[in-house]
């Protein structure tokens, strides 16, 4: 079955791991009563290690969680402790606190730090082109290193066409994959969230060093920061892997284990680590002027997923407070408690974790009629919804794949299941034209109406 829909209903296959601008800035879940977390810094780390201890209770207790949450102040570790949600589970789900998670695009900030510091070194500069590491690439001498990492390269989110197992490619044919994809934007013209831009900067790391980026990053990276727990899949001469996590997801109601590693994932990059070294690495990155760059007001923080897997570190700066969470269970509400883990570091309100009873309402057609129409969205590959009006409520297609029915909630927002958050919410431009916040697996996404 779909996350939040019919057995019809498959927004894609892969998990989409969605820039942080979106998990911050986009509204939480809907019809939540409104508890009071921490109204005030706390006044002590006591209190923050309860907070989220409490938080993360409460989460589990609803079967929204299950993983490790690593706190840490002045790297003083605070609490590093599993969640398993105890009952009528499978025991592929439990983990312990040191158990190792596949981290997904997390290896996009070490990459970051690892050319910040190749700048410093004098070795590269964020303004070479392309094509002075990699020959005969379209728009080479246009697209630099500054917006590969900023992902303004104007390059798709994946590859749109691959023959064969995308798992077996080698890091230069991924390369002449990406080749022949077309430029969604002219370089630096847009911010458009591009995996495609960081495999290249993955190869174009290890091109410098002679060796793998995998390798690289153990050898430079993993090792002088002793992250004993972490390392790579593929591509690397060191295998430590020893306690990984199983992914879960929910299918038709039941939980069930996933591969961790698909047939339509890259090779490069598939790196995992655990909470206490994760830990290390943000302890580090406060300390290290070379990754003051990486900030944004003082945090450095990124989210990882894939199918089954979610994974999120923060660090606050100045507040010198570092937080590692690891679900190997993708129905969390991820997004949510992205926002929650901010708010209790900064001491603001936040939701305690409480179940969800939606009620639905009937609409005019008139009111419904506003909705219609096609949907694209453009990080999830493109992926296009059709809503139609129906008696009271819309009907939702995608891509000819069948119908679903949708409750209105209110003038504005929709749900299919009234003990999940997600929801399709309607909203109108300045220009007059509705666009869609779509929740999907804890995220939001945009989606804007075809002309």
């Amino acid at each position: 079955m779909g996350f939040f829909l019919s057995n019809k209903f498959h927004p894609m296959n892969r998990w989409l791991v969605v820039s942080l601008i979106i998990f911050i800035t986009s509204c939480g879940p809907a019809n939540q009563s409104k508890v009071s977390g921490s109204k005030a810094p706390p006044n002590n780390p006591e209190d923050l290690e309860r907070a989220f201890d409490d938080y993360f209770t409460a989460l589990t207790s609803l079967r929204k969680f299950n993983g490790v949450i690593c706190v840490a102040k002045d790297d003083k570790i605070l609490l590093n402790k599993a969640y398993n949600i105890n009952a009528d589970i499978p025991e592929t789900l439990v983990v312990n606190k040191d158990s190792q998670f596949d981290i997904h695009s997390i290896s996009k900030l070490m990459a970051n730090y690892l050319l910040i510091r190749l700048e410093t070194q004098g070795i590269i500069a964020f303004s070479d082109p392309l094509a002075k590491y990699i020959n005969g690439f379209p728009n080479g001498n246009e697209i630099t290193i500054d917006h590969l990492i900023n992902h303004t390269s104007g390059l798709p989110r994946e590859l749109s066409a691959v023959k064969g197992k995308l798992l077996e490619k080698t890091a230069p044919e991924i390369i002449d994959l990406i080749k022949q994809e077309k430029q969604l934007t002219k370089p630096g013209e847009a911010v458009q969230y591009s995996n495609l831009g960081y495999q290249l900067m993955y190869y174009i790391i290890g091109h410098i060093h002679k060796c793998s980026f995998e390798d690289y990053l153990i050898r430079e990276f993993f090792e002088p920061l002793q992250m004993n727990d972490s390392g790579a899949r593929f591509n690397t001469s060191k295998d430590n892997l020893h306690s990984m996590a199983i992914n879960h997801e929910v299918e038709e109601e039941e939980m069930v284990r996933i591969e961790n590693v698909l047939e339509d994932e890259f090779q490069q990059s598939r790196i995992f680590s655990s909470s206490k070294d994760l830990q290390r690495m943000l302890s580090f990155f406060r300390a290290n002027d070379e990754a003051s760059g990486m900030a944004r007001e003082n945090v450095i923080q990124h989210s990882g997923g894939s199918d089954g897997v979610r994974a999120h570190v923060f660090t606050d700066i100045e507040k010198d407070i570092d937080v590692v969470l690891l679900c190997n269970f993708d129905g969390i509400p991820f997004q949510q408690t992205v926002k929650d883990i901010m708010s209790m570091v900064n001491g603001d309100k936040y939701d305690l974790p409480k179940a969800i009873n939606r009620q639905s309402t009937t609409l005019a057609k008139n009111i419904l009629k506003r909705y219609e129409g096609s949907y694209v969205f453009p990080d999830m590959n493109k992926l296009k919804l059709t809503f139609t009006a129906l008696d009271g409520t819309l009907a939702v297609d995608q891509e000819g794949e069948g119908t679903s029915v949708l409750y209105a909630e209110d003038e504005h927002t929709f749900f299919a299941d009234p003990k999940e958050p997600e929801s399709f919410e309607f909203i109108k431009n300045d220009d007059g034209q509705y666009m869609l916040l779509m929740g999907w697996k804890g995220v939001k996404l945009n989606g804007y109406k075809e002309k």
